[in-house]
């Protein structure tokens, strides 16, 4: 696998020219044009909730909603202070030496003030990422009273990774939970005990993370023009490749991989994508959503480890908890809060909306981590019966529903419980 890997990695960086390459569902022009509308989607798996417009099928007659099972990456959160160093440590060098332009001592100001709000927080959630869970818990509990008021149920459990910015999620989820149904028995979990599922770790793969990274260096190399950037900031640009101990080509992306999560914080941060042409930022967010496809999916270069290996156990508790609420255990909602590296495998391995199984280079014609795996990115299954024994399952990403290629729907998004659990249990 080994030489396979890297003959592949070779493979795709040779091919390689100054252009992105998409196509079918986005192509460069319409992925260029999401990212000039918000730049900081650029940011990939660090970009902020998107409230999205939702709408509901009509589900098929005498059908109601009883039970719901998600999981939910935390919310926006700040980053640790030390990683905004890889920029501010070389920058302050060379402005020391007389080689920053006034924009480059701008930059440097700006980025210096962004870790000044991260000291003393590092990897926690901000309050901005505690109120998009709140509005996500809020907009399900309107969209689905049923699952909640109904006298037969009367338990929601919620469980979190032990990351402190997960069990404040959790609990910022479970507020309106609590204060729209008093009556409920709401209960939170973490420990040990629960990370096989909400945050599976198997040995890591170091060998498919290192071919990753080293494709989203290529890839970051052979798309970012940093001709542009270094006249900007630099009024001497020969003194960068001294103050690093890296591929000087390199450097915008430590900086901006850093920097971009500002739009994270609670306080108004300077925007660093305000510094970058939109071809500039779409470079970058190419990159790094590449690496991340890669990592997380199944892909002709790279095989399925982490769809099988960390969003299978996830897959696997889906299932046996819905097999226990359907039996009557009295529950009418599982709660999960983890991290994109769990939600991310899950979601492909299931290949909802068809956005599992495609090379890397291609994958961002399919796949946004700014879209499918942002901050407070989540999954519901949402569960209706008929009181006649017929059980459908709504699949919802990010609140809106979602397909299951290969699979007949009963009607519209609605597919039958016992075919849509088939389906899942092969997949493991």
């Amino acid at each position: 696998m080994n030489r396979i890997c890297l003959i592949a990695v070779s493979a795709l960086c040779l091919i390689l020219q100054s252009q992105f390459l998409y196509g079918q569902e986005y192509d460069a022009q319409q992925l260029r044009e999401m990212i000039m509308q918000d730049r900081t989607r650029a940011a990939g798996l660090h970009h902020s909730y998107e409230i999205p417009a939702i709408s509901d099928t009509k589900a098929p007659k005498g059908y109601k909603p009883f039970y719901i099972s998600h999981y939910g990456r935390h919310g926006c959160r700040y980053q640790s202070a030390s990683v905004y160093d890889q920029a501010i440590v070389p920058l302050s060098k060379i402005k020391e030496l007389g080689g920053l332009t006034p924009e480059g001592e701008r930059l440097l100001e700006d980025i210096s003030l962004i870790k000044q709000e991260n000291l003393g927080m590092d990897w926690m959630l901000t309050q901005k990422g505690a109120a998009t869970h709140r509005g996500i818990s809020s907009r399900m509990l309107a969209r689905y009273p049923k699952v909640f008021s109904g006298k037969q149920r009367n338990s929601v459990l919620a469980v979190s990774s032990l990351a402190q910015r997960c069990i404040i999620s959790m609990a910022n989820f479970v507020t309106p939970i609590n204060e729209k149904y008093p009556e409920l028995e709401v209960t939170m979990d973490t420990g040990d005990k629960f990370m096989d599922y909400i945050a599976h770790d198997p040995d890591a793969n170091e060998e498919l993370d290192r071919l990753c990274e080293r494709l989203k260096d290529s890839l970051f190399i052979a798309n970012f023009d940093r001709s542009r950037a270094m006249l900007a900031f630099f009024s001497d640009t020969t003194l960068l490749a001294g103050q690093i101990d890296y591929d000087p080509d390199l450097f915008f992306y430590h900086m901006i991989n850093g920097a971009d999560l500002a739009q994270c914080m609670d306080s108004p941060l300077p925007d660093i994508f305000a510094y970058f042409t939109p071809d500039e930022a779409l470079a970058f967010f190419y990159a790094y959503n590449s690496r991340t496809y890669g990592q997380m999916g199944t892909t002709p270069e790279f095989g399925d480890w982490r769809p099988v290996n960390v969003g299978g156990p996830l897959l696997r508790d889906f299932i046996e908890k819905a097999d226990a609420a359907i039996a009557g255990n009295g529950v009418c909602a599982n709660l999960r809060f983890g991290h994109d590296s769990i939600i991310a495998p899950f979601e492909l391995l299931l290949n909802l909306n068809g956005r599992n199984g495609h090379n890397v280079l291609d994958a961002s014609r399919y796949w946004l981590c700014f879209r499918d795996i942002c901050m407070g990115s989540n999954v519901q299954f949402v569960f209706y019966e008929n009181g006649r024994g017929g059980v459908l399952v709504k699949i919802l990403v990010n609140e809106q529903e979602a397909a299951v290629p290969g699979l007949d729907a009963v009607n519209g998004v609605y597919y039958d419980w016992p075919s849509l659990r088939a389906y899942m249990e092969q997949l493991f």
